[in-house]
């Protein structure tokens, strides 16, 4: 993943963020979502909902090794916003 780009970061509701990711330079991914659920924090990929009302994924990462990383850059890169965002605070 050559760049990750916070594109909204929310204050309020269980949805925190949402960013994009470029990979090798080639393709962007947009409307990832960083979730909060009671201690839980979780990133979720483009999704749509069908005609039935169910949500289907728009990406889906290859293999559980490719999930992760997708998963921890876009936290890692959350973590480092809230912490940049306090440190202009104090």
């Amino acid at each position: 993943i050559s760049k990750v780009t916070p594109t909204k970061i929310y204050d309020e509701g269980i949805l925190k963020a949402e960013f994009s990711i470029t990979i090798d330079d080639c393709i962007t991914i947009n409307d990832i979502k960083v979730i909060q659920k009671e201690q839980d924090i979780t990133v979720s990929l483009p999704r749509r909902r069908n005609e039935d009302g169910i949500y289907k994924e728009i990406v889906s990462p290859a293999n559980p090794e490719a999930k992760e990383m997708i998963r921890k850059i876009v936290l890692d890169a959350y973590e480092t916003y809230l912490m940049l965002c306090k440190s202009f605070e104090a």
